[in-house]
């Protein structure tokens, strides 16, 4: 069951010092918590999966995967910040398990470039999956 992730939407916008992870300007409004990994692909709320993003980028992206570019910066964010989500998760009663995010996310675009997927590149621009993004 899909649950409110509003409590931690506070905790995420301080560790994204206020920016849409997305396009990486400033939030402005509250923002919306995404998972990373769409829900339609990984109906888990692990912390590691969750990042605070602008409406209008979340409802862009929808429940496609984001592309490429944004998946460098997503396994960055979590390495580098990987002990403050462990705390944000275990302060909500959120899993926290930065590797298995990681083996779900390289399962996830491996399928998606098998079966030809396109992936959201921001604004309303989307693309199919390229052989660069693919990694082994």
């Amino acid at each position: 069951q899909r649950e409110s992730l509003a409590a931690v939407r506070t905790s995420l916008q301080e560790l994204q010092s206020g920016r849409c992870f997305y396009c990486e300007t400033e939030l402005g409004a509250p923002g919306d918590v995404d998972h990373f990994i769409p829900w339609s692909r990984y109906p888990r709320n692990l912390i590691h999966n969750l990042v605070l993003a602008h409406r209008t980028c979340n409802l862009n992206k929808s429940d496609v995967l984001a592309g490429e570019e944004f998946r460098v910066r997503w396994t960055l964010h979590i390495s580098n910040n990987d002990m403050a989500l462990y705390a944000i998760g275990e302060e909500f009663g959120l899993m926290a398990d930065r590797a298995a995010a990681v083996h779900v996310a390289e399962w996830c675009y491996s399928e998606a470039y098998r079966v030809g997927a396109e992936v959201w590149l921001g604004g309303g621009r989307y693309e199919r999956l390229q052989r660069s993004s693919q990694r082994r």
